[in-house]
């Protein structure tokens, strides 16, 4: 189920995972780290294929499992999910929230490099409650420690939110800047997702500098990518 995710075949991994929930019901003890797991992966399953209330029924699960296994790092991924799943359902305050314990647990266990990829949502969450300073001040320090870590995932992730960031504040030429060093790191890291978005952004800074052909080739290479994956 994890090899299926990560290779962005979400309906296949969500079939893995449910199959390995169904055993694991079976299990006397069950293992509850395991299961903590299990729900965190079919929340993403679920986030990723759009049916974003299913993530949030999985991820109340999995916060519950880590909780009953005592497992910290479980913890703090149920967190950092719930975050990402409250922003997108327009619940800044809980996405902060969640974001900050996931930050606090990450931390503790000395676990920089993951406690570096939380600082993006953080911004994310920050940028969704209208702070638009806080969001890119969060964002940077992100990016930042990401290329001393050379963690391409979190580059591509900081670079497209803060080229968001940019195209709202109507900086065109910093949002296309910083949309193609997105697609750069995205494409390098294999995350069609995050390479989608930051095509999609550059083809919305190009739209409004007047270039509509060139924006609408952005469109629709963005398009195919999300169509493909059936994202």
């Amino acid at each position: 189920g994890a090899i299926l995710g990560n290779g962005e075949r979400f309906s296949a991994s969500m079939e893995a995972n449910l199959r390995a929930v169904q055993w694991l019901d079976r299990a006397r003890p069950g293992d509850e780290d395991l299961r903590a797991r299990l729900y965190t992966n079919l929340a993403n399953d679920s986030y990723r294929l759009g049916e974003l209330q299913q993530a949030i029924t999985y991820l109340q699960k999995a916060l519950r499992a880590a909780t009953d296994a005592e497992s910290l790092l479980r913890m703090a991924n149920a967190h950092m999910a719930m975050s990402i799943t409250a922003r997108a359902a327009g619940n800044p305050e809980q996405a902060l929230k969640h974001c900050d314990r996931a930050l606090s647990i990450h931390r503790q266990l000395g676990r920089q490099k993951l406690a570096n990829q939380i600082l993006s949502n953080l911004g994310d969450a920050y940028f969704a409650d209208g702070n638009i300073a806080e969001a890119r001040r969060a964002q940077t320090e992100c990016l930042e420690r990401a290329r001393e870590f050379n963690d391409l995932g979190t580059i591509a992730a900081a670079t497209t939110e803060l080229a968001r960031y940019a195209l709202t504040n109507g900086t065109i030429e910093e949002t296309i800047r910083l949309a193609r060093e997105g697609q750069s790191a995205s494409a390098a890291a294999g995350d069609h997702l995050y390479h989608a978005t930051a095509l999609a952004l550059e083809g919305c800074a190009l739209d409004k500098v007047g270039d509509h052909d060139a924006a609408d080739e952005l469109f629709r290479q963005a398009f195919a990518m999300l169509v493909e994956r059936k994202a």
